[in-house]
């Protein structure tokens, strides 16, 4: 009896809470419209509730990845990747995009102007690391790509030219051994912050090449004519991008323990 007993009041002591239990482990698919659901958290809510709307993803690009279809369309493409990467302030890879935007879009002013910006913020963070001739040079081709909408940015550049070339005439003064300098920090400059780097790489070897089409011999068998000819032969030789800047970065620390 005494144990009959018990028993009752075990069940009686069980029994109440078993509604609970089994809403608690009860899935959303077999509630009722009105009644109570359960998430993968154990948290319960009404069933038919407006579920909470959830953030849109972030869009990426892959920025090694050649887009699709006509040349015009391929150019907006990349003017995307390349505004993406200014508002991130990445402006080394803005200018690695923008230009092959402008390769394939030669006569949009919207895309030059773009380019334009990005040459600028490059040129004043090689100002910032006191690199003052690849300053000079960005400046310089951001000023020839301005359309004329752009006359107050195209004045700020020359005026930018003009004051780093008076703080620092000799490091301006354009020789092999300025122009292989400004090359290798190009080079360092594009490692560090550039994602798009084989782009980027390209872009400081077509700066040297400005920087010394006046020169003798364009410097061909000095420092920087070498480091030219090695990162050149990187883009052709690696096709990975990781082992591409691998490469790039080998020649250049080779370059910089080199004899002038």
């Amino acid at each position: 009896m005494v144990s009959a007993m018990r028993l009752l009041r075990t069940l009686y002591g069980v029994l109440p809470a078993l509604p609970a239990v089994l809403l608690l482990n009860a899935a959303p698919a077999s509630a009722g419209p009105t009644g109570w659901c359960t998430d993968h958290s154990g948290r319960n809510f009404r069933c038919g509730a407006a579920p909470t709307p959830q953030p849109a993803p972030t869009p990426r690009y892959a920025p090694n990845k050649s887009p699709s279809g006509s040349p015009r369309t391929q150019a907006d493409k990349y003017y995307n990747y390349g505004n993406a990467s200014f508002r991130a302030k990445r402006y080394a890879d803005a200018v690695a995009h923008y230009r092959r935007a402008h390769t394939l879009n030669p006569k949009s002013a919207d895309i030059k102007d773009a380019l334009g910006r990005a040459l600028s913020k490059v040129a004043w963070d090689a100002y910032q690391r006191k690199d003052h001739l690849s300053a000079v040079l960005y400046y310089e081709q951001a000023a020839k790509l301005y359309s004329p909408r752009m006359k107050k940015r195209k004045r700020t550049a020359l005026d930018n030219i003009r004051k780093i070339k008076n703080i620092n005439i000799f490091g301006t003064t354009r020789s092999c051994v300025t122009c292989a300098k400004a090359l290798m920090s190009d080079l360092d400059y594009g490692l560090s912050k550039s994602q798009a780097f084989r782009s980027y790489a390209k872009e400081a070897t077509d700066n040297f090449g400005n920087c010394t089409r006046t020169l003798k011999n364009a410097c061909i068998v000095d420092r920087g004519g070498r480091l030219y000819s090695n990162v050149r032969k990187c883009d052709r030789g690696q096709k990975n991008d990781k082992s591409h800047k691998a490469c790039v970065r080998t020649v250049l620390r080779g370059a910089k323990y080199a004899p002038k």
